[in-house]
């Protein structure tokens, strides 16, 4: 499966807990992805459109032995800065310093990717995964009608420290691997302002057994004070929890994951969020995998909260990822999702055809 090969080098390259590779100090690496994505959706009437979803820029400075500095800048939805135009945009994904005291240890001080769930720490590194875009449970939800705009129900990035390592239990082969943050959260525009003061914990914990090649059980955390709040409760203590199982061998990849959310609405009333999904995908002739994700949403996963204008709902997505090399991906998928009864008062159907790349 050539997308295991990009993911296990993504993973090394931009997660903030990997291993120092053995290059010299002074040493600079330039590296990136992207991604260009045509869309036919029936939201609002049939519209189709073309779209540069994103170019990231990554370099990577060895500072000594121990030490790196690493940075992201991502060109979001084909910026255009010339004249009195603004189109799109260019921000800071990450920005951290790593100390690594050996593969048990590692400190990163700055702006990282929260260590959240499976997806979070490869977000937007598309060549690193079978999918158009990671599952359904990471996007921004609208928990209300009343809600005046949407917010994921963690954190996206944090700035701040975290402590993470990897630990050998025994000489048996299994493997614990551990993140804890704690700065401030979101570190992101929500409502047209930049959220940056709010304190914030993450945690994440993963399990490799050596009696199952492949497999891993994952755990993972996140609270802070949300100054807007999920759904619609300004500065409110709000917190996730996440349980997530992988299993990848030989030809197949099976993934189940979960989050459980506590929020309070705009009344102030408490509430919590169940939103999961399961993945399967076979990968056919070393290049060719058909996949299939169905994700399944209750934004009112309370039994205090009875609230008739807020169902479970549903969204599957079918699809294929080829892979022309191991740099270079062509996806097509169709996405269902089933939400006539529940907040956005509409089915959608989408077509994306997705070409995605590093570099």
């Amino acid at each position: 499966m050539k997308y295991f090969s990009v993911s296990t080098v993504f993973a090394l390259l931009i997660c903030p807990f990997a291993f120092a590779r053995p290059v010299a100090a002074g040493d600079v690496l330039i590296y990136g992805f992207g991604q260009i994505d045509y869309k036919v959706s029936d939201r609002k009437g049939t519209n189709s459109t073309i779209d540069i979803t994103r170019i990231n820029y990554i370099s990577e400075f060895q500072l000594s032995e121990n030490s790196r500095f690493f940075n992201e800048i991502e060109y979001e939805q084909g910026p255009d800065l010339s004249g009195d135009a603004l189109y799109g945009g260019i921000k800071l994904c990450q920005a951290w310093v790593e100390y690594r005291v050996g593969p048990e240890l590692r400190f990163n001080f700055g702006k990282v990717y929260t260590n959240f769930g499976l997806y979070n720490l490869v977000h937007d590194v598309t060549p690193s995964f079978l999918q158009v875009d990671i599952p359904f449970m990471y996007s921004r939800h609208k928990i209300d009608k009343d809600s005046s705009f949407s917010q994921r129900l963690y954190g996206k990035y944090m700035t701040g420290l975290t402590a993470n390592g990897t630990l050998d239990l025994g000489s048996d082969g299994s493997q614990i691997e551990y993140s804890f943050s704690f700065g401030v959260g979101r570190s992101e525009i929500v409502n047209d302002e930049f959220i940056n003061e709010n304190t914030s914990y993450a945690g994440r914990i993963i399990y490799r057994p050596s009696f199952l090649p492949g497999g891993q059980i994952g755990a993972s955390f996140y609270t802070d004070r949300n100054k807007f709040g999920a759904g619609g409760a300004a500065n409110g203590i709000e917190s996730t929890f996440g349980l997530d199982i992988q299993h990848q061998y030989g030809s197949y990849l099976f993934q189940i994951e979960s989050i459980l959310a506590s929020f309070a609405d705009y009344k102030n009333n408490p509430r919590k969020a169940l939103i999961g999904y399961a993945l399967f995908g076979y990968t056919l002739w070393d290049n060719l995998t058909p996949y299939i994700i169905y994700s399944l949403a209750d934004y009112n996963f309370s039994p205090e909260n009875t609230a008739d204008d807020v169902k479970p709902f549903s969204v599957v997505n079918f699809g294929l990822n080829y892979a022309l090399s191991s740099q270079l991906f062509i996806k097509a998928e169709i996405g269902l999702h089933s939400r006539k009864a529940n907040v956005y008062e509409e089915n959608i159907n989408e077509l994306i055809l997705s070409v995605s790349f590093a570099y």
